[in-house]
């Protein structure tokens, strides 16, 4: 029998917590994380986990020699997490023509923890749309794609600004010429 519990954003972060850089035994958070809690989270639920674990749970493997599994399956997780990393893919002869909702990892496109799109059958990849970014402070605001002045609406919208954290923000995202008009 296994427990079921309800987690708010801060216990996941806590949790998550408990397994990032320990004990091969505790390893298979990293999957729950990727195949199961990113389900039943909100847009802003999972900006907001992959921001906190970037920025407070990272330190496990900086400056140090590091178990490379571990911050490898660290990676992935960020990467199911970062909203800018998020895609519609395509495929042919599946009954998924429609598209899956898929996440890039080490160049494929994952679906699941272990389970990703065969190229050979991709047709169209597009990145799906993500939120603008109201950190007024970045040294890319200029150049980055997520940016938007939210001066009328600091007040409002304090919870959904971004950390003034920029030298470890992946969001930034940079307009770049693509010659294959299918990775849009």
């Amino acid at each position: 029998m296994a427990a079921k519990l309800t987690l708010d954003k801060f216990e996941i972060l806590w949790w998550c917590e408990g397994f990032v850089g320990k004990s091969h035994l505790r390893w298979d958070g990293y999957k729950k994380m990727v195949d199961e809690v990113f389900q039943q989270l909100s847009e802003d639920e999972r900006e907001f986990i992959y921001t906190y674990a970037r920025r407070d749970l990272s330190w496990h493997f900086e400056g140090k020699s590091v178990d490379k599994t571990p911050h490898e399956y660290f990676k992935q997780m960020l990467a199911r997490y970062n909203p800018a990393n998020q895609y519609k893919v395509k495929l042919k002869n599946g009954k998924e023509n429609e598209g899956v909702i898929a996440y890039k990892w080490n160049d494929k496109y994952y679906t699941q923890w272990d389970r990703y799109c065969n190229e050979e059958f991709i047709v169209n990849v597009k990145r799906l749309p993500f939120k603008p970014c109201g950190n007024r402070y970045c040294v890319s605001r200029d150049k980055c794609m997520r940016y938007k002045d939210v001066i009328d609406v600091i007040e409002k919208e304090i919870d959904n600004l971004q950390l003034f954290c920029c030298e470890k923000c992946d969001f930034i995202i940079e307009k770049v010429e693509n010659k294959d008009s299918n990775n849009n």
